[in-house]
Formats: structure tokens, sequence, C-alpha cells
């Protein structure tokens, strides 16, 4: 399910992401996702449709989400 899903946001939204924590889970699944531009408002769009498709995914819950800007 994650690679499904990992591949769907890649390819939707042309980011780069990675599933980066509990690898040996099968229920459970820690994943990073990292984009660059030079408009703050478009980042803030992309992972806000980001964050909208992964709570529409049925499969799954999100217990946490963190964003990190630099």
């Amino acid at each position: 399910m994650i690679k499904r899903l990992t591949d769907k946001i890649r390819a939707r939204l042309n980011a780069s992401i990675a599933e980066t924590g509990y690898l040996d889970e099968r229920q459970r699944a820690s994943i990073a996702i990292s984009m660059v531009s030079n408009s703050n408002r478009y980042l803030q769009q992309q992972f806000a449709c980001i964050e909208q498709y992964l709570v529409d995914v049925h499969e799954s819950s999100i217990v946490s989400i963190e964003q990190h800007w630099m």
C-alpha cells in the first residue's frame, strides 16, 4: 500500500517522497516528502493537496503531520 501511495504522490505532484520509518511493520509507516520552489505559497498549496490526498485514502489514517521550512 505504501508503494502505491508514494508512487501516486510522486506522479501527481512532482514531489520527492520516501518511506522513512517503521520499515519492518506492515500496519504502520512514516513517510517524508520534500519539494523545492521559489514560491512559499506554491509549496503550501502543494502540501495542502498532499494532505488532502492522504486524508482521502480510506485504507489509511494519519496520526500526525509535521512541516519544516528552510
